[in-house]
């Protein structure tokens, strides 16, 4: 809008003159007397109007604290490039994913919150993520297609990349050296095949009586714990899910992978029950690591970022050697791998700011000090290869190469109320308590009716 004293400054010479005139002040213009050049008052040069400023509100967690250390270097660096913008981090306790829809059915004003990658489609079922597709479409930092393909598998929903992931982590073959050199075998060489792991494990196994002294491997033992019976069944061909949104639980790969855990593992060494009695007070996580650096357990079935979090802090002197999960013949490569995710709600006032906070974390360097200093993986096959982010250690370059065969539990709309029955019977089976085939039968068949109830609760098709 054009003010007052815009409007007169505005004004031309012979306009001025004229008004002059009106007033009785204007003289005739002779050779000998010019007339005085009429100073004129300087226009004001217009400036641009400044930024409007924009605080945007962020839900995370402690793990990923935005207010010290790279975290905080990460938001810095954000407001910096854009003077308009200040990131306000808040840490949430409890269940995120929980406060983060809460939030917005409220109303609060959230820009930005957190979930993990398998939860994306239950959100956008509950309309609560801005689809990301358009902003990445235009972005020169991130597009769609630089994401892990099995990273975008969990995070569409029809076909609209849901959030931003930055914290991914897979799981492998850890193999212990003492426990291998022990049993005269080759640490260096970990098993290839699921014929190998067997002969290994029927190496290491020792039993007192029927105390087992030495464990060769406990398949449901690490980070993942029953969920990482699915990893045989990938291997085989098997997925939780079809392409047209179903659960597919009740397979013969399913069955098949659930019978060699169950009769080539813990029969072989002794059953599910003794193998159980042998971890004791040491069965959970972390307190399984000890049997582990202590040379008693030869493989464990693990997360990258362990090598970090656990290993060398508490054991840095424990040797140990990795290797893919042992493939069956005919079989493919599979890893169980989880995603912490960013994303951008439809509460933000200013969505297109606030994309700027989930961009920046896209980028590739803002990806590769993320995933170096907090041991997970990048997000983006480019950055996974780069010499910047490996930096010549084979440990980190092999688990990223595992990120091409990742996959997690079944991340359709409705999966958070699902987890218990896509595991809680494996106990059953191992121990022998239930057939295999009446368990994926029953699991498939409540796991299917959960999320379709959740479909047509919220009025939403596949």
């Amino acid at each position: 809008m054009m003010t007052r004293r815009r409007m007169l400054l505005g004004l031309g010479s012979g306009a001025g003159l004229a008004l002059l005139a009106a007033c009785g002040q204007a003289s005739t213009m002779t050779e000998e007397a010019p007339a005085a050049e009429e100073k004129m008052e300087p226009k004001a040069e217009e400036q641009p109007a400044a930024p409007e400023a924009y605080e945007i509100r962020v839900f995370t967690t402690s793990r990923w604290d935005l207010s010290q250390g790279l975290g905080l270097e990460v938001v810095q660096e954000l407001e910096e490039a854009n003077p308009d913008i200040t990131v306000n981090a808040t840490v949430e306790t409890g269940n995120r994913m929980d406060k983060m829809v809460t939030s917005v059915a409220a109303g609060f004003g959230l820009d930005v919150g957190q979930a993990g990658s398998w939860q994306a489609q239950t959100l956008a079922v509950l309309k609560v993520p801005h689809g990301l597709d358009s902003y990445m479409a235009t972005s020169d930092v991130i597009k769609k297609e630089e994401i892990w393909e099995s990273l975008r598998g969990d995070l569409q929903w029809k076909n609209v990349v849901q959030g931003m992931p930055f914290g991914p982590d897979i799981r492998f073959l850890y193999v212990g050296n003492k426990a291998y050199l022990d049993a005269g075998l080759d640490p260096e060489s970990p098993p290839a095949s699921w014929t190998d792991l067997e002969d290994a494990i029927s190496t290491i196994y020792t039993v007192s009586g029927d105390k087992i002294e030495k464990l060769g491997f406990d398949p449901l033992r690490g980070t993942g714990g029953n969920h990482l019976w699915m990893v045989p069944m990938w291997q085989l061909g098997g997925e939780t899910t079809s392409p047209e949104g179903l659960v597919t639980l009740d397979t013969p790969e399913a069955e098949e992978a659930l019978n060699w855990q169950k009769r080539n593992i813990f029969d072989a060494q002794g059953g599910y029950n003794q193998v159980l009695e042998f971890w004791g007070e040491a069965a959970g996580y972390p307190a399984y690591f000890q049997p582990f650096f202590q040379g008693v357990v030869g493989n464990m079935h693990l997360t990258n970022s362990e090598r970090a979090g656990q290993i060398l802090p508490n054991q840095p002197d424990f040797e140990f050697s990795y290797g893919p999960y042992p493939v069956p013949e005919g079989g493919r490569q599979a890893g169980y791998g989880g995603c912490h995710t960013w994303y951008l709600t439809v509460d933000s006032a200013q969505p297109e700011k606030a994309w700027k906070f989930l961009e920046h974390f896209g980028s590739s360097d803002v990806n590769i000090r993320w995933a170096l200093h907090f041991d997970r993986l990048p997000i983006r096959a480019d950055v996974a290869e780069s010499e910047e982010y490996h930096q010549g250690d084979d440990f980190v370059r092999f688990s990223a190469g595992m990120m091409q065969h990742r996959r997690f539990v079944i991340p359709l709309p409705g999966a958070p109320q699902v987890l218990s029955f896509v595991n809680g019977f494996v106990p059953d089976v191992m121990a022998g308590n239930r057939t295999i085939p009446e368990a994926l039968k029953e699991a498939e068949e409540q796991v299917q009716t959960i999320l379709d109830d959740f479909l047509e609760e919220h009025g939403e098709t596949r």
